[in-house]
């Protein structure tokens, strides 16, 4: 046997093997555009139709095989990412976050997800947390032994399945002061292994330490800005159903310039408003749709923030969760109403009170079908004793 004529046809055959295995192969379409695609499945092999999947700029929807398929995915997509659908449970990745995502590779084109399906809850309690801010260990430290120790207390007599929103600054870097290395610890205090639900996160103006990343421009935005938020807990603007509720969370951050992240405005990029526009395509009309941001939107009129407006005014239903201002207001007699929630570390851990006199305080909204039919501002003496 001439192994020497054998050998380049065993290496051929080796490498379209590899280039064809399950998840590994680049997907191209009969123009040459790059696609990907993937099933949605319940754990019993049953396929999940009308599911949105997204790559963070634009959404489809699975059709009756729980087949999906993106065509020419942004240069920028960092997740491949699914919109949880109220049949599915929440389940945690091994980070402590709510597994619904793929990290993005240019060498791979298949991205199949798989839920365990469960009874629609049409009756539930989601906890909101703003603010939390931790700038070091001794605030974590408080935010893990009052705030969540108080909510852990809080659910024993709460017998509705638990969710959990941040609303943004999770942790409180600014100027020179890289607290990003914190995002890690403050993820295991929040994941569902801890704290005992899932936890959905928002980004906030704090969030954010530009100096350790290179710029990455799109068209509107310096993605550089969120990349670290994004590699700890996940996709930036994206949704998720419990009952008949529709949560969505975006980032309602623009920078001014993009060497200095402390210069920012309240708003939107048109790339986020026309990735909410495909979101909202495939949401049900009767359905109450939460918007969680860091900035209240209230009156506000600043980039883009009408277009949003604009796209929410179809639903009847519609409220919005924000913080920022560590201090509670209710804009429900808005067109488009708002909670602006608390800060849970009230005056930067160096009080156990907010702005307003208010405790250090936490939401609690009770959610039965498309309503939210109770909602308290729990305080907890969380600050310097």
């Amino acid at each position: 046997m001439n192994f020497k004529k054998i050998f380049p046809i065993l290496i051929v055959a080796l490498l379209v093997f590899s280039c064809n295995g399950n998840n590994s192969h680049i997907d191209i379409d009969d123009e040459g555009n790059e696609r990907i695609s993937g099933y949605a499945t319940y754990t019993d092999g049953t396929p999940i139709s009308g599911m949105v999947v997204s790559d963070g700029f634009s959404c489809v929807i699975t059709d009756k095989e729980g087949h999906y398929s993106i065509e020419s995915p942004s240069s920028n997509t960092f997740y491949i990412y699914a919109s949880i659908p109220a049949d599915c449970k929440i389940k945690e990745n091994p980070q402590g976050n709510p597994d619904f995502y793929h990290k993005y590779s240019v060498e791979r084109s298949i991205y199949d997800f798989q839920f365990e399906r469960i009874e629609v809850e049409n009756d539930f309690v989601l906890y909101a947390l703003a603010d939390p801010q931790c700038a070091n260990e001794e605030h974590i430290s408080s935010f893990e032994s009052k705030t969540i120790a108080d909510i852990k207390e809080k659910q024993k007599s709460d017998s509705l399945p638990p969710y959990g929103v941040t609303l943004g600054d999770i942790v409180y870097s600014k100027g020179e002061r890289n607290c990003v290395p914190l995002m890690k610890e403050m993820r295991r205090i929040m994941s569902k292994s801890n704290i005992g639900f899932p936890i959905f996160q928002t980004m906030g103006n704090h969030d954010v330490f530009a100096s350790v990343t290179q710029p990455i421009e799109d068209v509107d935005f310096n993605l550089g800005y969120q990349r670290d938020f994004e590699e700890v807990f996940g996709p930036i603007n994206y949704s998720w159903n419990r009952g008949s509720v529709h949560f969505i969370h975006m980032r309602n951050i623009i920078y001014k310039n993009k060497s200095n992240f402390n210069s920012y405005d309240n708003g939107f990029t048109i790339r986020q408003v026309k990735w909410l526009k495909q979101d909202l395509m495939h949401v049900p009309k009767d359905k109450l749709v939460v918007l969680c941001v860091h900035i209240p939107l209230l009156r506000n009129n600043g980039t883009n923030i009408n277009l949003v407006r604009l796209a929410l005014s179809s639903f009847e239903n519609v409220i919005v969760f924000s913080g920022h201002l560590h201090y509670m207001r209710n804009g429900l007699d808005l067109p488009l109403p708002e909670v602006v929630h608390p800060a849970v570390c009230g005056a930067l851990w160096s009080s156990f009170l907010n702005g307003d006199g208010l405790l250090n305080s936490y939401g609690i909204h009770h959610f039965s079908g498309n309503k939210i039919v109770n909602s308290i501002f729990k305080g907890v003496k969380s600050g310097a004793e």
